[in-house]
């Protein structure tokens, strides 16, 4: 089986400079076609609100897909 470790970089990226539709395009195929496929997400280079945007996501989403995030400044396993 294939399991794929992703990093996203967000250095100088803000909250407003998201590309939120290629996001949307590209995340969709992922999810339909390769799902289970995510090891790991590593976000590195997170701003203020990044950070808050992750802790409130951390409430909402599956525990065990929470566990393969990590953000800069969290312990990376």
């Amino acid at each position: 089986m294939e399991n794929w470790v992703t990093v996203i970089d967000f250095k100088d990226v803000g909250l407003m400079d998201i590309p939120k539709k290629l996001i949307q395009t590209l995340t969709k195929p992922l999810q339909d076609l390769f799902k289970g496929r995510l090891y790991k997400l590593y976000i590195v280079n997170a701003g203020f609100i990044m950070k808050i945007v992750y802790g409130l996501a951390k409430q909402v989403v599956d525990p065990l897909t929470i566990l393969k995030f990590k953000m800069e400044g969290e312990k990376f396993h």
